[in-house]
């Protein structure tokens, strides 16, 4: 029998992303490029990869970045999917969205960790985003 990642897999490798915290543009590309693959294959995000998701354009993309807002709304949208409910249900990745957006949070207000398509015609300008180095 043909081993097929699962949700579980895809959200590891989104992890390791998220926890290089150097502000790279390859760590970001390859978060982008493990969820629209884990997509095209089949395999339904959870509320974990969008908490990924979300960390990673809050550590990975400059604030001033013109496509963090677009790229953490199009996640955004898609969470939706997963969970309607999603601001009333789910504070904690709500936040994390908001924190993505610049909305609110701190930079000091601690991220939460977690255990458990369509394009918006920017994905050339936000993989070529100039990234802040350390």
């Amino acid at each position: 029998p043909e081993m097929r990642p699962d949700v579980k897999h895809y959200n590891m490798v989104l992890r390791t992303c998220q926890q290089s915290r150097k502000k790279t543009a390859n760590a970001m590309s390859v978060a982008k490029d493990i969820y629209r693959r884990m997509r095209r294959v089949g395999v339904e995000p959870n509320g974990e990869t969008y908490a990924l998701l979300w960390t990673c354009i809050h550590y990975l993309l400059p604030r001033a970045s013109p496509h963090r807002r677009a790229l953490a709304q199009r996640f955004y949208d898609d969470a939706l999917e997963w969970n309607p409910l999603l601001e009333e249900k789910e504070e904690t990745l709500y936040n994390l969205y908001r924190r993505a957006m610049n909305l609110e949070m701190s930079d000091e207000d601690p991220l939460p960790v977690t255990r458990h398509d369509e394009d918006s015609g920017d994905e050339d300008a936000i993989e070529n985003d100039k990234l802040v180095q350390d």
